[in-house]
């Protein structure tokens, strides 16, 4: 009998017939009443009959447009409240009854709901209140009742942090996002997580008619997200120049603070837009009078920040600003012109040159720019700066010319040639073995000494042969090298190769070089000695077939 009557109750609650739900509660007794109404009419679903009725289709009895099957729903859920059913019940998903209601669109079932004093600030398994479910589906009559009942939740966070108004903006709803605002929703209220407000989202997803509305309600300008940036700093990283010049021309509070702010980095608005090539976001922040000399947190200026770009309008338009920028350096002792070598950057290259940058500057370890372009290996670059007077012959900290970096380079990370003449912007390319010694060939035809000495009394022959360079160290023996020479620990070019396992740089330099075979160091020790020693098997096998002596001693008397 009691299985009938649960059959027939479920069966009552999925059609909407009401008036045999009535009488079959009232016929059952209060015991058996409370037991139905409280009982799970979809176990799988963690549901009871209040959930299943919001979350029918009311379809099967007449839409809201003709209205019988919304009446038969209606009353239904009034019988079940009437004979003790919780409204806050919450299915397996964390739903109630509200949730159901308001995310399938049931206005006239959410208006009941409120009024019977269902829990408004319930939330689900995500942390999403009925007010969030309602901006989900974009339901704006749904909206408007839960915000004429309580406006306690206009502002409450789902599990992530995330405020209805910011859910508002990320659901791309403009009318919804208004109607929170009338309500006196929180335009800067910030995401838990990221810490990023309306305005930032509606940045991110380039809704300019979400923006400005919100900008009309006068957000704090200087609230900053979990990367320290504003929405001045990101406007500032975005093609559309709508966005800053809204900010800029508004009246919120702070506009003219906010545009020096620096972020987690250091970095300004005006960093930022240099960043990322934007010269008309640059002009708006300099027209409202930016500071263009601050430096981020790794020293560097605005100036530094044009690297990158694909020309030079922003460059251009700093630097008509102040000049002086053309001589800072960063924490490194970097100047712009040592970056914009490094970068590859022929253009601009050539503007702080005609601006008057000096070929002489110089970086913490005492690099000059022919340093940093022959490391990184650009010809083009280098071709530049010797057109401008650079001078190939100025030593490091370490006492290390050009030309020992040049030696060493196995690879030429950037040797491209450019196409288009100044227009173009960082070089690019890859080496092959026949351009691995470019960078060293030019200098060398520019009158540079293949015998220069490091601060170890190393030749670029020595530094060549240590990274294997074979081909290097023929073109430096053509030029003169002297290709037995020795540091101060008496290591020639051959110990060097030899020591490290370049067994073809060991050939080359004994066959092709007419290195000798055997040199001694100051401990007696011949190249064959590293070879065994350190294990190089291909080594010790080649200086053994060019008659290297085995039997050799060292001072210790060790062969």
């Amino acid at each position: 009998m009691a299985d009938d009557e649960s059959l027939k109750f479920a069966e009552c609650v999925r059609t909407f017939n009401w008036q045999e739900l009535s009488l079959l509660l009232r016929d059952v007794g209060p015991k058996r009443t409370e037991q139905l109404v409280t009982s799970l009419v979809d176990p799988e679903k963690h549901a009871t009959a209040i959930i299943v009725c919001a979350r029918s289709d009311e379809d099967r009895g007449g839409g809201e447009e003709d209205g019988q099957g919304v009446v038969g729903m209606l009353e239904t859920c009034q019988v079940l409240v009437k004979h003790g059913t919780d409204l806050n019940h919450r299915d397996r998903g964390g739903r109630t009854a509200l949730h159901w209601a308001v995310g399938s669109g049931k206005t006239q079932l959410t208006a009941l709901l409120l009024s019977l004093g269902t829990d408004v600030g319930s939330t689900d398994n995500v942390g999403h209140t009925a007010l969030h479910t309602a901006i989900c589906t974009g339901n704006q009559a749904c909206v408007a009742l839960l915000l004429q009942h309580d406006r306690q939740v206009l502002d409450e966070g789902d599990a992530h942090g995330t405020p209805p108004l910011t859910l508002a903006v990320q659901q791309s709803h403009l009318d919804i996002c208004r109607q929170l605002l009338e309500a006196g929703a929180d335009v800067t209220a910030q995401e838990v997580q990221t810490l990023r407000t309306p305005l930032h989202y509606a940045l991110y997803l380039k809704n300019l008619d979400i923006f400005t509305l919100l900008l009309s309600y006068k957000p704090n300008l200087q609230v900053i997200d979990h990367r320290g940036t504003t929405v001045v700093h990101r406007c500032c990283a975005v093609k559309e120049t709508d966005y800053l010049a809204h900010v800029l021309g508004s009246d919120c509070e702070h506009v003219s603070d906010v545009i020096n702010m620096e972020d987690n980095e250091g970095a300004t608005p005006v960093i930022i837009a240099c960043q990322n090539d934007s010269v008309d976001s640059l002009q708006l922040l300099l027209d409202r009078g930016a500071n263009v000399n601050t430096k981020d947190m790794h020293g560097r200026t605005s100036l530094h920040h044009c690297v990158e770009n694909h020309d030079t309008l922003c460059a251009e338009l700093l630097l008509k600003t102040d000049p002086s920028l053309l001589s800072t350096t960063d924490s490194e002792g970097l100047t712009p012109l040592h970056m914009a070598v490094i970068a590859g950057s022929v253009p601009l290259i050539r503007l702080l040159l005609k601006r008057g940058a000096s070929l002489q500057c110089r970086d913490q370890e005492e690099h000059t720019v022919a340093h940093w372009a022959t490391v990184c290996g650009h010809a083009t670059v280098l071709d530049v700066l010797l057109e401008y007077g650079a001078d190939l012959s100025v030593a490091d900290k370490h006492q290390a010319y050009p030309v020992h970096y040049a030696a060493q380079m196995t690879k030429t990370p950037g040797d491209g040639e450019e196409s288009g003449g100044e227009a173009s912007g960082s070089e690019g390319g890859s080496a092959s073995s026949g351009t691995n010694t470019k960078l060293l060939t030019k200098l060398l035809a520019h009158k540079v000494s293949p015998e220069v000495r490091d601060k170890d009394e190393r030749t670029p022959i020595i530094w060549a042969a240590s990274a294997g360079n074979a081909e290097a160290c023929r073109v430096l023996v053509d030029a003169g090298a002297d290709v037995n020479s020795a540091d101060k620990d008496g290591l020639s070019a051959l110990h060097c190769a030899a020591s490290r396992g370049h067994d073809e740089c060991v050939r080359t330099l004994v066959r092709t070089c007419e290195a000798l075979v055997d040199p001694v160091d100051k401990n007696q020790c011949t190249p064959l000695f590293y070879a065994t020693t350190l294990g190089h098997e291909l080594c010790a096998k080649a200086l053994l077939d060019m008659g290297a002596d085995p039997n050799h001693t060292d001072t210790r008397g060790r062969t």
